[in-house]
């Protein structure tokens, strides 16, 4: 097991994660890390990929993707660490008298394996995500496929990768404002035309 030590850790490279660690590192605090299950930061932000972000923070209007570009690319100029594809297994907190508790933070990746992260503070940030199938209680298997919103917006932006996964006759029902936002995104990239996509 690898032991580190850090002032902040952060769990959930989203908005509220990168925005509190860029916050905490330009007031001072220097050993930060920001640890994310999933394989890249952004969040949420990654699947809106309709424009309406950044008007407040940034002063233009961005598309989630690229409002969470901004938030990354200021983090690393910052110099702040952070682990992705890393899942947090538990908490605790070690109490010593008349010193600041520290907080244990033990986190599994395949890179580093098994750590336990020692924190002087731990910032939870985890935000929303799509329920899962198992969460709706819907019985039997996936079928193959068929994406959830997160998955396909994921795809529409590479147009590379969107041909490997999606092939010609497969069927769109969209169901949501992030579903609609992906097609369009498709219409207006020509996709739907070339690989002659029925679209309910």
């Amino acid at each position: 097991m690898n032991t580190l030590h850090y002032d902040i850790v952060i769990i959930g490279g989203g908005p509220a994660g990168l925005a509190a660690a860029i916050e905490a590192k330009k007031t001072g605090t220097d050993k930060i890390l920001i640890l994310e299950r999933d394989t890249r930061l952004g969040g949420i932000l990654l699947q809106c990929i309709h424009n309406g972000f950044g008007l407040h923070h940034f002063g233009e209007e961005l598309t989630g993707p690229e409002y969470a570009h901004r938030f990354v690319e200021e983090a690393r100029q910052l110099g702040i660490e952070y682990k992705v594809d890393t899942m947090v297994l538990d908490i605790s907190t070690v109490a010593v008298e008349d010193r600041i508790p520290t907080h244990i933070v033990n986190a599994i990746n395949t890179k580093d394996g098994l750590l336990s992260i020692h924190a002087k503070a731990v910032i939870l940030s985890m935000g929303c995500r799509e329920r899962t199938r198992g969460a709706l209680v819907i019985p039997g298997t996936r079928p193959a496929g068929i994406f959830p919103d997160r998955r396909g917006s994921r795809l529409s932006p590479n147009t590379r990768i969107f041909y490997q996964k999606i092939r010609k006759g497969q069927v769109f029902v969209f169901q949501s404002w992030t579903g609609n936002a992906f097609f369009f995104r498709c219409f207006f990239e020509n996709l739907t035309r070339k690989m002659k996509t029925n679209v309910l």
